[in-house]
């Protein structure tokens, strides 16, 4: 269970592998920032429930993408198969340009072509255990 847990490790190459998930969805990244530069923080503000209060750290960055509804629905569902458990929070998404979406009246139909632009932030909060648990011997009983 401890495998679906984030590792500094892994978080070094988090925004390389964000980036590629981006771009192969024809989206655009136009921010990226960690929250803070220093080490992974230990929660224990209760946020995630008072039972993970120093059992767990995490690491914070903020997002800014642009691109259509597909495109950025496509990007969300590709970084819950990353390897690092991510919890996304404040997401808001707002349209920036409705001119690449056209609508047409034509012998009585409605016709929609092209897909309106969106501005997408939304903060990435990775997880990681605080500490590994201990393997304890087993005591056999005799």
């Amino acid at each position: 269970m401890t495998a679906l847990f984030a590792s500094e490790k892994a978080l070094e190459t988090l925004l390389l592998d964000l980036n590629r998930i981006v771009d192969a969805r024809k989206a655009e990244m136009k921010r990226f920032e960690l929250s803070n530069s220093g080490p992974p923080e230990v929660i224990s503000d209760g946020s995630l429930g008072p039972l993970v209060n120093g059992k767990l750290k995490q690491k914070e960055m903020k997002m800014e993408l642009t691109g259509s509804f597909d495109q950025i629905r496509s990007v969300l569902l590709t970084m819950e198969r990353l390897q690092p458990l991510l919890v996304v929070k404040d997401f808001r998404t707002q349209l920036v340009d409705r001119s690449t979406q056209e609508v047409r009246y034509n012998q009585g139909r409605l016709t929609i072509s092209g897909k309106p632009k969106l501005k997408t932030s939304l903060t990435i909060q990775a997880l990681m255990l605080a500490e590994l648990p201990s393997a304890k011997p087993e005591t056999k009983k005799k």
